[in-house]
């Protein structure tokens, strides 16, 4: 199971990520991970314990995160304007001249280098294993990893802190 919370605004990141955590656990059965979150210089922000797995993505006026035990990555991007031909012909290696095609298949491959947690910029040349997602107009998402079903759910309570 993969649940995806998100809201409007950006509020504390890691308030907003044990709020996820809580939805998850509470959907699945699992015990709250017992450790805190860990910040390696140039790697993957994870739980001392390495379970669950959680992935954080904010753009325009959304923030959102992606919970799942296994390995995942989340990007959400507002679609603003940009040279999508030139920018996709420097990172991916190819052309994508409309620009609401460029945004999903950006969030797919940053999605796909978010779950592994390196490679940044230079792993967008490759072909991502991640999937679109619908999420609010004007913008697009994709997830990479996970297993089972997915939960999009929006958080409409203030964000709390883990004690």
């Amino acid at each position: 199971m993969i649940v995806i919370l998100f809201t409007q605004g950006r509020p504390p990141s890691d308030g907003f990520i044990w709020r996820a955590v809580t939805r998850f656990c509470a959907m699945t059965g699992h015990a709250l991970p017992s450790g805190k979150i860990v910040r390696p210089p140039g790697a993957k922000p994870h739980f001392s314990e390495r379970s669950p797995d959680f992935s954080l993505s904010h753009s325009g006026e959304f923030t959102a995160v992606a919970v799942s035990e296994t390995p995942v990555g989340l990007d959400i991007e507002k679609l603003r304007p940009i040279d999508a031909a030139a920018v996709s012909r420097r990172f991916f290696g190819k052309e994508i001249a409309d620009r609401a095609a460029f945004f999903s298949e950006w969030t797919k491959r940053e999605a796909a280098i978010k779950r592994d947690g390196y490679g940044f910029p230079a792993r967008l040349k490759e072909t991502p294993n991640a999937i679109s997602i619908p999420f609010a107009p004007g913008y697009a998402a994709a997830y990479s990893g996970g297993a089972g079903e997915i939960y999009l759910i929006e958080d409409t309570e203030e964000s709390e802190q883990h004690p």
